[in-house]
């Protein structure tokens, strides 16, 4: 499924995979991915909301967090 993706969520979507590999959801925050990845905060948020608009995260609005589907 990653293929449908933009390779900038497609790359958070493998990094987020690979934490999850033991079976826990991933809770992610922009400061998160900012940290990893050195991307500016709309680059964050573009590949956040590709990632809840095809289903593999959902948006925590009160914390700013998000989390595996």
């Amino acid at each position: 499924m990653s293929e449908d993706l933009s390779p900038t969520a497609a790359g958070l979507w493998e990094y987020l995979s690979a934490l999850s590999g033991d079976g826990k959801k991933v809770h992610v925050t922009f400061e998160d991915v900012a940290e990893v990845f050195a991307w500016p905060m709309s680059t964050v948020r573009a590949a956040l909301d590709e990632l809840v608009a095809a289903g593999k995260l959902f948006e925590d609005t009160d914390r700013r967090t998000w989390h595996q589907s």
